[in-house]
């Protein structure tokens, strides 16, 4: 697996969000469906046409992922860690 930086495309200008996160993945397009707050990848329970513009994160279409590195054996894939913004 690997370890990727997943940031929002267009910043917000707001508080109270994640603006980052760090994801150990498979691949750049199980990265950006991983859910910071949950660490799950995105299903029903938090479907992208439900999210609001001004929610805590993105839909997967409005990130990008960078590779950083290669996990080690041991890590689980799922959230490393999340920076939030808040007020």
């Amino acid at each position: 697996m690997k370890l990727y930086l997943v940031t929002q495309k267009i910043p917000r200008k707001t508080y109270d969000y994640f603006d980052s996160v760090i994801i150990c993945a498979v691949n750049e397009d199980d990265a950006v469906c991983i859910h910071p707050s949950t660490g799950k990848l995105w299903d029903d329970d938090i479907p992208y046409e439900k999210n609001d513009p001004d929610e805590v994160w993105a839909r997967p279409e409005d990130l990008v992922a960078e590779e950083i590195g290669v996990a080690n054996e041991e890590q689980a894939e799922g959230v490393i860690l999340a920076s939030w913004v808040g007020s």
